[in-house]
């Protein structure tokens, strides 16, 4: 938000606003982009205008029909958190329903990926020729790690030498999604891995400091997550990488995939792993605060659901 330069007495009012949403613990970047283009729309087409008025709202709304309906009903919501805001010091103010855009109707984006996959992906990044060999080697050990952790790309994009104890094989996440830390637990195989990636970053004259970042670009800056999801969505389209509906794969998806594939692992393995317990295990290792916010990556297959199916006596 420091690089947003608010202007107008609106402006003012949503910087304030921001600030004090960003200190009880919100990250508020969305939501700043969001009310900052409403605020320009304002002071463009409504110069005088010292509140929202309803006018003004619906023709902002106008002005973006064409955006995704799930993107403007995220907008209306930001807006109508800044409004109640202005009403709870006195500013008289129109405050937007929820209703005022169709109702979204949600699908669960997943694209089930295999090991084979993922194979398939780290080899091509491999083989990506448009890249010095250090990038090739770092796209291909992120993919990996993404895939082997379920974290999310903001994870992997903050994380810092201090944070990854080799020794252990223990990752410390710092300050993630609604600033809670963690500690992942990692196998030995991503272990090796890591220990390589720091092998070529010292051959390559990277920093290797305490604080320096773990995964550089080509130039020893932080690898932006969007980058990441730009590397991988080039592959994914050339592997056709596909869901059941023709959606192609994206980077979250390996977070989907961990969950459900750890899911099916706990389930088919009873003996071995107590279900209730760890699910619960499941959700801390992924930074949910319950088990709840764990469901929505959990994805069971056909297979899966006719064992569940079979244990009760009535399905025979």
């Amino acid at each position: 938000m420091a690089t947003l330069k608010w202007k107008g007495h609106v402006g003012k009012l949503m910087e304030r606003h921001l600030e004090l949403r960003s200190a009880i613990g919100r990250v508020i970047e969305t939501e700043a982009i969001c009310l900052y283009q409403l605020n320009e729309f304002i002071l463009k087409n409504y110069p005088k205008h010292r509140t929202i008025e309803r006018v003004v709202l619906l023709d902002y709304l106008h002005s973006i029909k064409h955006h995704a309906l799930s993107g403007r009903r995220a907008q209306v919501s930001y807006i109508r958190q800044f409004c109640r805001f202005l009403v709870g010091r006195g500013v008289k103010c129109y405050v937007p329903d929820k209703t005022l855009l169709p109702k979204y109707a949600y699908r669960p984006r997943y694209c089930p990926l295999v090991e084979g996959d993922i194979r398939r992906v780290m080899q091509r990044a491999r083989e990506t020729k448009t890249l010095p060999r250090f990038m090739r080697e770092s796209y291909a050990c992120v993919l990996g790690l993404l895939w082997c952790t379920g974290m999310r790309r903001r994870e992997i994009e903050k994380l810092r030498h201090e944070d990854v104890d080799l020794e252990r094989g223990i990752l410390f996440i710092r300050q993630t999604k609604f600033f809670k830390d963690r500690f992942i637990p990692v196998g030995s195989s991503v272990v090796q891995a890591l220990k390589k990636h720091v092998a070529r970053k010292v051959k390559g004259g990277y920093p290797t400091s305490a604080k320096s970042t773990f995964f550089v670009n080509r130039h020893g800056g932080d690898l932006s997550g969007s980058s990441i999801s730009h590397f991988f969505n080039q592959i994914a389209k050339d592997l056709e990488l596909k869901s059941n509906d023709g959606r192609q794969a994206r980077v979250h998806d390996f977070r989907h995939n961990f969950a459900s594939q750890t899911m099916a692992r706990i389930y088919r393995e009873p003996e071995r792993f107590k279900a209730s317990p760890m699910m619960a295990r499941l959700a801390t290792y992924l930074g949910h605060v319950s088990i709840y916010q764990t469901q929505y990556y959990l994805h069971p297959d056909f297979s899966l659901m006719q064992e569940a199916s079979s244990k009760f006596g009535w399905s025979k």
